[in-house]
């Protein structure tokens, strides 16, 4: 899935990389993004490619945090990549029932 930002930019899962941290017992995330650009329409279609990922419910009952930073593309391999936080989410809901 990507997103047009405009023209030029788009965006979707591939650009996304992510680290996370337990805080308070929900999921902080620290990401990753390609070309990242702070900007509100930026975030707002990263937004919408992680409610389209893991649900608009769990974004708000499993995720604390949002922290967004530009993708370093040498470090990727210390990243994990964003389809994984669907598992993560997952994981953290079984544990909790």
């Amino acid at each position: 899935m990507k997103i047009n930002l405009d023209n030029k930019t788009k965006i979707g899962y591939d650009d996304i990389y992510f680290r996370n941290a337990d805080e308070s017992g929900k999921i902080a995330i620290k990401l990753n993004v390609r070309n990242f650009i702070d900007d509100p329409g930026f975030k707002n279609a990263v937004y919408i490619l992680l409610d389209a990922l893991i649900g608009e419910y769990d974004m708000e009952t499993q995720i604390s945090t949002i922290e967004f930073v530009l993708l370093d593309e040498t470090k990727t391999a210390e990243l994990m990549p964003i389809e994984k936080l669907r598992d993560l989410v997952d994981e953290k809901k079984k544990k909790s029932n």
